[in-house]
C-alpha cells in the first residue's frame, strides 16, 4: 500500500497555502492540490519551486471565486461580476434539465474553463511537473464534467486522477454519520466505480477523507486504511490544514456563503495531525 496524504485548497489564499506548507515542512503531507484562480496563485506556485518534493495536482475548481475562461465563452457558468456561481448541486441539477443542444453548450462551457485552468498551472509550472487532476468539492465528479475532463487528459499524461471511492468504515466520531457525509460517501463512492472503467490515465486505488472531511484524525485514518480490501495500491488521504488568516475574510466578500469553510475550527485540528507523530508511524510503516 502507498499512502499519499494530500491537501486541498493550495493557493486559494496567502494563510491557507502557508498554513499547508507547514504541514509539509514540519509534518508528512507529501501534496497539494493547486487552485489556478486563487488569489494566492502565483505565491503558491513560487512556494512549490523551493520544495522540489512537493508533488503538484490541479485543484479544478467550478464553484468559486473568478472564472479564468473569456466571460462570453462560459455565460452559464458565472453571474454578472464575472464569479462563478454554481454548487455541486445545482451545476449537475442545471445540465440534467437541458435539452441535447443545450446541454453540449454547457459542456463546452465546462471544458473551456477547464482548459484555462489547466493551462495556468501548466504554464506556471512548467510541462514537464507531472500533474494529478481532481476538482474542488469533487466537482469533476459530475458525469458531464467529468467527461469533458477524460478528453483533456487525452491530450497529457496525468500523474494520476483523484476518484474518490472510500472504504465504509466507522469510527469515532459519531456525529460524521448524521447528515450530509454518508450521502456524499455513497455518491462519490458509485461515481468513482462508474468513472474507473472509462477513464485511460492512472488513478488513486482508494481514497481516504469523505466520511470524517473536516475532523480527520490518526484513528479515522487508520480505521479507513483497516478496511480496505488486502492489495490496495496508492491510497489518497485528504485533509484540509489550510486554515484562513483572520485578515483574509474580505476576500470573500463577494461570496459570503464559502467563507465559513475556510474558517473552520477542524483546518488547525487537521494541520496538527499532518505534523504529529502518528501519521509520521503509519506513513513509516506502510
Amino acid at each position: 500500500m502507498e499512502i499519499l496524504f494530500n491537501a486541498d485548497d493550495y493557493g486559494l489564499t496567502r494563510g491557507i497555502t502557508d498554513r499547508i506548507l507547514e504541514t509539509h515542512d514540519d509534518g508528512v503531507l507529501q501534496g497539494v492540490s493547486l487552485i489556478a484562480n486563487g488569489h494566492a496563485f502565483d505565491y503558491a506556485v513560487a512556494e512549490l519551486a523551493r520544495r522540489p518534493g512537493l508533488l503538484l495536482t490541479v485543484h479544478l475548481n467550478l464553484i468559486e471565486g473568478r472564472a479564468l475562461a473569456p466571460a462570453a465563452e462560459i455565460p452559464d457558468l458565472i453571474d454578472a461580476d464575472g464569479y462563478l456561481r454554481h454548487s455541486f448541486v445545482s451545476l449537475w441539477r442545471m445540465h440534467s434539465l437541458l435539452s441535447r443542444t443545450e446541454k453540449a453548450s454547457l459542456g463546452d462551457q465546462v471544458e473551456r474553463e477547464m482548459r484555462a485552468q489547466i493551462e495556468r498551472i501548466e504554464d506556471a509550472a512548467g510541462k514537464d511537473v507531472p500533474l494529478g487532476f481532481d476538482g474542488h468539492q469533487h466537482t469533476h465528479m459530475i458525469p458531464f464534467v467529468f467527461e469533458r475532463l477524460s478528453a483533456l487528459l487525452a491530450e497529457r499524461t496525468p500523474r494520476y486522477v483523484r476518484l474518490p471511492e472510500e472504504p465504509w468504515f466507522v469510527a469515532a466520531p459519531i456525529r460524521h454519520y448524521v447528515g450530509l457525509n454518508p450521502v456524499k460517501h455513497m455518491l462519490l463512492k458509485r461515481l468513482s466505480r462508474r468513472h474507473r472503467g472509462g477513464l485511460a490515465a492512472p488513478t488513486c486505488d482508494a481514497f481516504v477523507g469523505v466520511l470524517h472531511t473536516g475532523g480527520m484524525t490518526v484513528a479515522n485514518v487508520k480505521a479507513a486504511l483497516a478496511a480496505l480490501k488486502p492489495g490496495a495500491g496508492l491510497v489518497e488521504v485528504l485533509l484540509h490544514p489550510g486554515g484562513a488568516s483572520p485578515d483574509e475574510s474580505p476576500l470573500w466578500e463577494h461570496q459570503p456563503w464559502h467563507r465559513d469553510y475556510y474558517f473552520a475550527n477542524g483546518r488547525a485540528r487537521e494541520s496538527a495531525v499532518l505534523k504529529g507523530a502518528g501519521l509520521r508511524a503509519l506513513l513509516e510503516a506502510s
